[in-house]
């Protein structure tokens, strides 16, 4: 299963729909946040696609989750935009909460981040729209049956 994980798209589809391009085949897509209503577009852009997302902090009255886990492939993620979870202070508020995850996936930071934490793999795709530094990126997530392989692409 290859999976695309966005985070801090901010509006900025155009750059989504150029890494859905260069991506490839998808199997289902990721949206960690800030703007939830891309990822609502994305859904209607690839029907085809399942789509999974959470609200960050510039999702303003959304009812939608701010942290969720979900089962893929067989795989336990945790996923969530990070505010929640302090990301910009540190990342062990973030192990603590996605402990018995495979892979923990977060935003907020607008840095691309693939580590771990207190025994957590914690994966930041970094930014869509507009990176702390560098050019925009996205993560792409490839579960097999016995692996998780976790890239950052740029655009």
């Amino acid at each position: 299963m290859r999976i695309a994980i966005f985070s801090d798209s901010h509006g900025r589809m155009h750059n989504c729909l150029s890494a859905l391009d260069a991506a490839g085949p998808i199997d289902h897509i990721i949206h960690l946040g800030d703007t939830m209503r891309d990822a609502e577009d994305l859904g209607i852009i690839c029907p085809n696609t399942p789509i999974t997302y959470v609200c960050g902090n510039c999702d303003f009255c959304s009812s939608c989750d701010t942290e969720k886990w979900v089962e893929l492939a067989g795989k336990k993620l945790f996923l969530c935009h990070g505010h929640t979870r302090s990301v910009k202070r540190g990342l062990s508020e973030l192990a603590y909460a996605a402990k018995g995850a495979d892979l923990a996936l977060f935003g907020h930071t607008h840095e691309a981040f693939d580590g771990e934490e207190n025994g957590v793999h914690l994966f930041n795709p970094g930014s869509i729209s507009l990176p702390a530094s560098g050019r925009p990126s996205f993560g792409i997530l490839t579960i097999t049956e016995d692996t998780l392989i976790t890239e950052h692409k740029i655009i």
